[in-house]
């Protein structure tokens, strides 16, 4: 019997007394019993106190355990956790509101039915679990289950079971089931999987070479690129400290790297050495990104190998150095060329005013002597201006015997300026005539070639030496004896290698005396042969090519018939819009019978010729503004019974040739001329071949 009981029970034995007590009292005894009285009535107070006390102590402790059963179904109920209670037989008997949720169950229903039929999974496996944990109490045993859905979904779900304690009751042991539901943690785990391989396969097939790197500058991992970028090393690279791979230079660039790209977005490349074992050094190109790993924070290294690159970017960087020195020389060929036209304009009008006086006037007293005196320095401007032309690249690009003498003294004329008075020029000639048969141009322009050349590698000052000598070479079975001319220009610098020498005529080597393609090429095509050769001191480059054969000599009857005292009475237009060449051609060919008719342009020329009226030489200058030479000789020789053109020109005969090409009928003089020249090129066109 509890306290309480006792208590209650000795109050109702006490109240019963006083009753029997109250009943069976005479007057007399009133008095003998009060003490009685008065003890049982201070008993029944201390009684009914104690009562109150211990009502009060069960009301709180029904509300305490209200709270309990409260608090209690709420965690059940609310837990983020399955749980299942099962009865001793087996049977499910409380679900809470977590699992009902994930297998869609009615709430608050009698199951009846073991978790096995619940969960729809196999009974054996879940009976099996169930007997494994309640015998062995002290190991904690899981169970994985794929739970069907209603609607389709499979549920990954782990049980942990659990015995519930005895309460005193006399009610039977319930089994405790909890259930986590596994279903989101599988899906991360497998899109991680996944990931993780797709990583992989990134990491392992990524072109640039990957490493990374823990906080002590170590290689933690590194991918195929990586490993194939460092050839000859056998040893594991991970585990390898960075350092053993390039230079330590390298690992304050990481560092700052890692602390820079903290606070911003974007990596920098940077370029640095790889030291491989094979001996030749990698230039790399690296970028550096930090990471945060779950072991700790690593350094991602990823570069490429831009040793290749870097050349082809150092040989694309030349080249544009090249080019631009090709520009700049081009500008100074267009501007030797516009001053070559001036000067030949000038020359053309003084070799006119020149060749049409006497040679001995008493009102002029010009002798004979200052006649020819000035006349010479005419035609040694004139071949200057050429010399100019031949520079510029803008000359006759065909092969015609011509002097190499006068093209060697105009290629030293025309270099001493480059040698800005440090470098002196000799030249060492016969005193005659040496004919060849090659393109006067090309000729020119590798001689200039040679001679610029051997003066940049003469800085500080020093001798170019310039020396023609005449070689007589065996002959060819059934040939008399064959003469060359060669051309030795040496100079006082630094001499060349022999293996430059051996590539010296390479046109993928270039620099100082270097890069002599085109001059090989010109000499080949005059069937001449130039060598390279070391000398002491600096470097010796010889020309040589053969003599044309002799000229036919020229009759004063022409091929046609016609002699030449018969052309001076020729009818000449002459169409030239400088009035000083102009009035100063008009003037000599006056003098020397023709009779010439003058035109300021195309236009005037053309109203004349469409009037009917026919020279017998049409005379026109190239260059003119409007229409050109060029387009007038067209237009000139599409009439009708068209007379010959011959076209002047101070510039080049290169436009002439590519726009009309060899026509019948057509030829071509050079300013300034005189006479001679003029009559010379006039002949073939009145009395035409065949």
């Amino acid at each position: 019997m509890s306290d309480a009981a006792q208590r209650d029970a000795a109050w109702l034995r006490l109240r019963a007394r006083a009753e029997v007590l109250l009943r069976n009292r005479s007057p007399e005894d009133a008095e003998a019993i009060q003490p009685q009285v008065d003890e049982i009535l201070h008993e029944v107070e201390v009684q009914r106190a104690e009562l109150e006390i211990q009502n009060e102590e069960l009301r709180a402790a029904e509300e305490r355990l209200g709270r309990a059963q409260r608090r209690y179904f709420s965690l059940f109920d609310r837990s983020p956790v399955g749980v299942f209670v099962l009865r001793p037989d087996g049977t499910v008997e409380e679900v809470n509101s977590t699992a009902r949720a994930w297998l869609s169950l009615p709430d608050r229903t009698a199951y009846a039915m073991t978790l096995a039929q619940l969960l729809r999974v196999p009974e054996t496996r879940v009976q099996s679990w169930l007997e494994f944990f309640k015998h062995h109490a002290t190991v904690a045993a899981t169970l994985h289950v794929q739970v069907g859905r209603p609607d389709g979904e499979l549920l990954d779900l782990e049980l942990i079971g659990a015995q519930a304690e005895a309460l005193g009751d006399g009610q039977a042991l319930r089994t405790l089931i909890c259930a986590t539901n596994l279903t989101e943690l599988r899906a991360r785990e497998r899109e991680l999987a996944r990931s993780e391989v797709r990583y992989r396969q990134l990491f392992q097939s990524s072109r640039d070479a990957i490493l990374l790197l823990d906080e002590h500058f170590t290689i933690v991992d590194l991918n195929a690129a990586a490993i194939a970028l460092m050839p000859g090393r056998e040893e594991p690279l991970i585990g390898l400290p960075i350092t053993e791979l390039t230079a330590r230079e390298l690992v304050p660039i990481i560092e700052n790297e890692v602390a820079v790209r903290s606070r911003r977005w974007v990596a920098q490349p940077f370029d640095f050495l790889l030291r491989r074992t094979t001996g030749a050094p990698a230039i790399c190109e690296a970028m550096v990104f930090p990471l945060d790993l779950p072991d700790g924070p690593v350094a991602q290294v990823v570069m490429r190998d831009v040793t290749e690159r870097r050349r082809a970017e150092a040989e694309r960087e030349r080249w544009a150095r090249r080019l631009d020195v090709a520009n700049r020389l081009e500008a100074v060929a267009r501007l030797a060329r516009g001053v070559a036209h001036e000067v030949n304009n000038v020359l053309a009008a003084l070799m006119g005013h020149l060749d049409g006086l006497p040679v001995v006037g008493a009102a002029r007293r010009l002798t004979e002597e200052e006649f020819v005196s000035m006349r010479s320095a005419l035609l040694r401007g004139r071949d200057v201006a050429r010399g100019l032309l031949d520079f510029a690249g803008e000359s006759t690009s065909s092969r015609a015997r011509f002097d190499l003498s006068a093209v060697v003294d105009d290629a030293a004329s025309l270099v001493r300026q480059a040698g800005r008075g440090l470098v002196r020029v000799t030249v060492n000639r016969p005193e005659r005539p040496l004919y060849v048969l090659a393109d006067r141009s090309e000729i020119s322009r590798a001689l200039i070639d040679v001679c610029t050349r051997a003066i940049s590698a003469m800085p500080d000052g020093g001798v170019l030496g310039v020396t023609v000598a005449v070689i007589e070479r065996p002959p060819a079975p059934g040939q008399t004896a064959t003469e060359h001319y060669r051309v030795d220009i040496s100079d006082t610098g630094d001499p060349l290698s022999p293996e430059e020498c051996a590539t010296v005529f390479d046109p993928f080597v270039s620099g100082g005396r270097m890069g002599l393609s085109l001059v090989w090429g010109a000499v080949k095509r005059a069937s001449g042969t130039v060598r390279v050769d070391a000398g002491t001191p600096g470097t010796i480059v010889s020309v040589e090519l053969p003599a044309a054969p002799p000229q036919a000599p020229v009759t004063a009857e022409g091929p046609g018939g016609r002699d030449a005292a018969a052309e001076t009475a020729l009818a000449i237009f002459l169409v030239d819009d400088d009035d000083l060449p102009r009035n100063a051609m008009t003037r000599m060919l006056t003098r020397r019978g023709y009779r010439v008719r003058p035109f300021t342009g195309a236009e005037p020329a053309l109203t004349a010729l469409a009037s009917g009226d026919r020279p017998d030489v049409f005379v026109t200058d190239v260059r003119m503004p409007g229409m050109d030479g060029i387009e007038l000789t067209r237009r000139v020789l599409a009439l009708p019974n068209p007379p010959p053109v011959l076209l002047i020109s101070g510039d080049s005969e290169v436009d002439v040739a590519r726009e009309l090409g060899v026509r019948r009928g057509v030829g071509m003089l050079s300013k300034p001329f005189g006479h001679d020249e003029f009559a010379q090129a006039v002949r073939p066109l009145l009395n035409p071949p065949g």
